[in-house]
């Protein structure tokens, strides 16, 4: 035996699908990629890891008022 699945459907192994876990997944993506279209953000070039934590809060900031 060589290891390979010998029939069935290719989601045979997949674990069930939870809508409210895909939704929260979305949701938390979406939003990493709306900070992510602040440049200093993505490109990371800030000296300290404290900068680049006050990007984070001050761009969260911008993108929850904007809403």
């Amino acid at each position: 035996m060589t290891g390979k699945p010998t029939g069935g459907t290719a989601a045979a192994g997949a674990a069930a699908f939870d809508r409210e876990a895909y939704q929260q997944r979305n949701t938390v993506e979406r939003r990493i990629n709306r900070l992510e279209q602040w440049r200093g953000i993505a490109t990371g070039h800030e000296k300290t890891a404290t900068i680049h934590r006050a990007g984070l809060h001050i761009a969260g900031i911008f993108l929850r008022s904007a809403r």
